[in-house]
């Protein structure tokens, strides 16, 4: 049985370099997942800063599978949904480096579609709820 998330300190390490793609920013961030280890995490979303609101709101949905083969190497699949409809989804796969049998640490590629940066936190998702966002900004 999973432990709520509420219990599950989500501490985000984020890092990111930025690369240009077409009309939209695939960026690099590497990710600590504390609970992933042990099944507690199924997930992440991506909060992006309003100025008009002046809140986080949901941008990106990531979810992510069981760690399985890739490229020889223990990974994850991941798939990425940001468009408010979600019909555009977008499948990856990276390997995880296991920090302890709890917390992995992967890197994912974030397609950030909005022409101009913005201020991101994180939070993690399971079916039995949801972390508080992260402390960690990153901008984006």
């Amino acid at each position: 049985m999973r432990r709520s998330l509420t219990r599950v300190a989500l501490a985000l390490s984020l890092l990111a370099l930025t690369i240009p793609l077409g009309g939209c920013k695939t960026l690099p961030v590497r990710i600590e997942i504390p609970g992933f280890g042990t099944g507690q995490v199924d997930g992440l979303w991506f909060w992006r800063y309003s100025e008009e609101s002046e809140t986080f709101e949901r941008v990106c949905r990531v979810d992510i599978s069981n760690p399985l083969d890739v490229r020889g190497e223990e990974g994850i699949e991941y798939v990425q949904t940001c468009d408010a409809s979600g019909t555009f989804a977008i499948t990856l796969a990276t390997p995880i480096e296991r920090l302890n049998s709890s917390n992995v640490l992967v890197e994912i590629y974030f397609i950030r579609w909005e022409p101009d940066p913005g201020v991101f936190r994180a939070s993690a998702f399971n079916s039995s709820g949801e972390s508080a966002l992260s402390a960690t900004e990153l901008t984006l």
